[in-house]
């Protein structure tokens, strides 16, 4: 059911830990860090690790997590307790870049051929404005580039490492046929509708026109949902565009944020292809007058390994560029 290794990065020896670990931990965010396993290691004496030792995680031979160890704390004369990570860990790292002619795989490839890091499947997507990227980390010019495409293209992507390999995805395809509900793995939730965070009824972008030397302006609103929540702008100055680009830009700008948000956390049992990014099919009982019967993106999950295997989900529901 179990494979635990890890290989002492000194002298290359692996060892199966699977029956000395326990309180097994892994913890994944949506385009928002790398991959956090901890977990607590009995010390027999004859495993000997140190920190940047690989550490392969499977669970019913389904690979959760390769990565490195990063930190050993010794709780008493017998456990350890380890946290490690997976490779985006090494893409906090600072410079400063010129990005040129190039789309999201195309920066994701010049970085990691920077830091000796493993790539696997990155989607193709549009040619992306060119830029300078002063002083930041490897993983925001990843996600600025992200957040540019979703705005320029209505698509949204997960950056992710699967199990040991830098992966660009459409969260359009990570869509699944798992289903969760009261009556369906869910042991427990929490649901909030908000308008409070990242919901706009007017778009207004802004850019320097070099030909007239004047400024495009460019507005578009929802005048129903402003008599409904009253005005939210989203203002943004947006360089090197015509006015036929900010017309598109500000047109999918409100597709994508022009909506109530939709948050639900969930505790269930244990999916092991459940990771960031994926969507689910939540079933729920009428919930402050919202009978759940929805589609769902998994914006956090946190897997636990214990006597059972359970998994806590921070979900979203999603907006046009998830549904197409």
């Amino acid at each position: 059911m179990q494979e635990f290794l890890i290989q002492n990065v000194q002298n290359n020896k692996v060892y199966e830990v699977s029956d000395i670990t326990s309180n097994i931990k892994l913890e994944q965010k949506l385009n928002n860090g790398c991959s956090k396993l901890t977990f607590d290691l009995i010390n027999d004496g004859k495993v000997s690790i140190s920190n940047g030792s690989p550490i392969r995680f499977k669970y019913n031979n389904t690979g959760m997590f390769f990565g490195y160890m990063f930190k050993k704390q010794r709780k008493d004369k017998y456990i350890s307790s380890i946290t490690a990570y997976d490779q985006l860990r090494y893409l906090k790292a600072k410079d400063t870049m010129s990005l040129t002619n190039l789309n999201m795989a195309g920066i994701i490839r010049k970085i990691a051929n920077i830091y000796g890091l493993k790539v696997g499947k990155l989607e193709v997507s549009n040619i992306l404005p060119d830029r300078l990227e002063d002083n930041k980390t490897m993983l925001d010019i990843i996600y600025t580039a992200i957040s540019e495409n979703l705005k320029l293209s209505g698509d949204k992507y997960c950056f992710y490492d699967k199990f040991g390999e830098l992966t660009l995805e459409d969260i359009y395809n990570m869509r699944t046929n798992i289903l969760i509900g009261d009556k369906s793995n869910c042991t427990g939730y929490d649901f909030t509708q908000s308008i409070d965070d990242d919901t706009y009824n007017q778009i207004k972008l802004v850019s320097e026109n070099k030909d007239t030397k004047k400024r495009d302006v460019y507005i578009t609103k929802d005048s129903s949902k402003i008599a409904t929540w009253g005005l939210l702008q989203y203002y943004e100055k947006c360089n090197n565009m015509n006015h036929s680009q900010l017309i598109d830009k500000a047109n999918t700008l409100l597709k994508t944020k022009n909506r109530e948000q939709l948050k639900l956390k969930l505790d269930s049992l244990g999916i092991e292809t459940v990771k960031p990014g994926t969507g689910v099919f939540v079933k729920l009982e009428e919930i402050n007058d919202v009978k759940i019967n929805n589609f769902f993106v998994v914006n956090q999950v946190t897997h636990t390994f214990n006597k059972t295997y359970t998994m806590s989900l921070d979900l979203d529901m999603p907006s046009a560029e998830v549904l197409k």
